[in-house]
């Protein structure tokens, strides 16, 4: 008798359904495969937008609130000694260096102290007060010789309150910054303490404010508020980083990775650029309708774009753009532009050009020799996609500023 068959699939037919499988597994391979590049292109590209558009308000922010408290030149249209361009000395025990300086302007493009960022980004440094009793540079006057520190006697004392910190500024002197510790009548005292050196302002690199060394005419001194700002901004390590100077030792190369000292704020920026906005027409004064009709205002017939490189700046911070205070009536505004790319890296060339940008005179980043590319001939900047970030943002407290006597 014939043995039954056994029921199944021949080796033929297991070979086919096999293929038939292995097709399909390619087919869904392939398309996962555009799903996670599409899906890289557009977390890509959202990441340049979102990175930028954030580094972008917070620079704005900041610059927009530049020389708040220090810009007036005059006081109640009378000339005075001006905060604004003045070497400020400071003081705070809880630094790692406790005496340093700065510059007392609005916003400093490669300010000369703080160590560069990465290759081809600027620094910017932005200072501004935030009293409420002083608007637009409001000073006051020290007219008594029985002023010694740590109590200063006021000719008023204008809204000024225990904690404010104020700068004092003096022809031909350096300025320097306290903070009030009590004030009762017209007298201010800046006892010893965290912002105020022992034993006198000219006891750790200040000049101290005392009438038997140091006479008192024309001094001033301006209200900055309860919390004034020193912000340094720059790119490191491809992040958007913030000193504060007032609290960090922003000066202080050997702490540039320290990210308790330069706060890593927006990841993925690739470049900074700031420039200043010069009004150079001929005759950028004349004077107005407002009240008082002597307040001078720029005409910004002709604009040029300044960056204040290293290479065309002497020792100090703004020479020769601004050689005295009078010169930033002539500064509307500035430049700022950011470039961000996308975290991911791309898994082949997406970017074949250098982007470019138009505010601030234009010009095309240089993405070789960078972070990103340390070789000068590498193309390891084509696998990151990019977005330019580009604003003017206008100075409004030196536009604002009483300019009587330039």
């Amino acid at each position: 008798m014939k043995s039954k068959r056994e029921s199944g699939f021949s080796l033929v037919e297991v070979m086919v359904g096999m293929l038939i499988g292995l097709i399909g597994v390619i087919i869904i391979m392939q398309v996962l495969s555009m799903a996670e590049a599409q899906r890289r292109a557009t977390s890509g590209g959202a990441d340049a937008h979102i990175n930028g558009a954030l580094g972008m308000f917070t620079l704005e922010r900041d610059i927009r609130q530049a020389g708040y408290g220090f810009t007036a030149v005059t006081v109640n249209g009378v000339a005075s000694t001006p905060l604004l361009n003045c070497s400020v000395n400071a003081y705070n025990n809880a630094r790692s260096t406790p005496a340093f300086s700065f510059t007392a302007a609005p916003l400093i493009v490669t300010p000369r102290n703080i160590p560069a960022g990465d290759a081809n980004s600027d620094v910017v440094q932005i200072a501004y007060g935030n009293s409420n009793a002083a608007v637009e540079g409001m000073t006051l006057s020290i007219d008594s010789a029985s002023s010694v520190f740590p109590a200063y006697t006021l000719s008023s004392i204008a809204g000024l309150s225990a904690n404010d910190f104020i700068a004092f500024a003096n022809n031909g002197l350096a300025c320097w910054l306290s903070q009030v510790t009590a004030v009762a009548g017209v007298t201010a005292t800046t006892a010893t303490g965290q912002y105020n050196s022992a034993g006198g302002q000219g006891a750790v690199n200040y000049v101290k404010f005392d009438p038997a060394t140091i006479p008192q005419v024309g001094a001033t001194i301006f209200n900055l508020g309860n919390a004034p700002q020193v912000h340094v901004y720059a790119v490191r390590n491809g992040n958007l980083t913030l000193c504060d100077m007032l609290t960090s030792a922003c000066e202080n190369a050997a702490l540039i990775n320290d990210a308790t000292v330069w706060k890593p704020i927006v990841p993925g920026i690739v470049s900074l650029k700031v420039a200043y906005g010069r009004d150079t027409s001929p005759n950028p004064l004349v004077v107005t309708t407002s009240n008082p009709p002597t307040r001078r205002a720029v005409v910004p017939d002709t604009i040029t774009w300044t960056e204040n490189t290293a290479a065309t700046r002497p020792a100090h911070d703004n020479t020769p753009i601004f050689a005295n205070a009078c010169f930033w009536e002539r500064v509307p505004g500035a430049g700022v532009v950011l470039l961000a790319k996308s975290i991911q890296r791309a898994p082949s060339a997406v970017t074949t050009a250098a982007p470019v940008w138009r505010v601030g005179g234009g010009g095309t980043f240089t993405m070789t020799g960078t972070i990103l590319d340390p070789l000068p001939t590498g193309t390891n900047w084509q696998f990151y996609r990019y977005k330019v970030f580009e604003t003017l943002i206008p100075l409004r407290n030196v536009v604002w500023m009483d300019k009587t006597g330039c």
